[in-house]
């Protein structure tokens, strides 16, 4: 890799917002109404989940890359359409790369319901990239 392939200022930031919704449910049938026990076992899950995105993020790309440009790792807990659009903005990201899945009826036909909750509230330039496999819904007629 060249040094000018990257500007010196890049950082790269992997975001993944994840919740913990059944711990309140839980709460109400346990005897014991505190649920930081199941938090952060949902949160070391999926610490464990992004740190095995990142090993194999390194994995993939040229080391000297992955050591020049090393992704901080952010895991706010609440949900992704929230979170997402605050942290991009205390981040001044430039461009968000941002994985998408469409799956729950016609607002999120194309992009997703969580992708497009994001969008809406982003400044910035966006790159939206669906899974390997996807079948698009969308079919062209002649």
């Amino acid at each position: 890799m060249g040094s000018t392939s990257l500007p010196d200022f890049a950082e790269l930031h992997l975001v993944h917002a994840w919740d913990a919704q059944e711990a309140g449910f839980v709460g109400l049938w346990a005897n014991d109404r505190d649920t930081t026990t199941h938090r952060r076992g949902e949160q070391f899950r999926h610490k464990v989940g992004i740190d095995r995105l990142t090993h194999r993020f390194r994995e993939r790309i040229d080391s000297e890359a992955y050591d020049y440009l090393p992704p901080r790792v952010h895991l706010p807990m609440g949900y992704a359409r929230k979170q997402s659009p605050q942290l991009v903005k205390k981040l001044k990201a430039v461009l968000v790369v941002m994985g998408t899945v469409a799956r729950i009826g016609i607002p999120g036909f194309i992009i997703g319901n969580t992708a497009e909750a994001v969008l809406y509230h982003l400044q910035c330039s966006v790159l939206a990239l669906k899974p390997p496999g996807f079948v698009s819904p969308v079919t062209a007629t002649p």
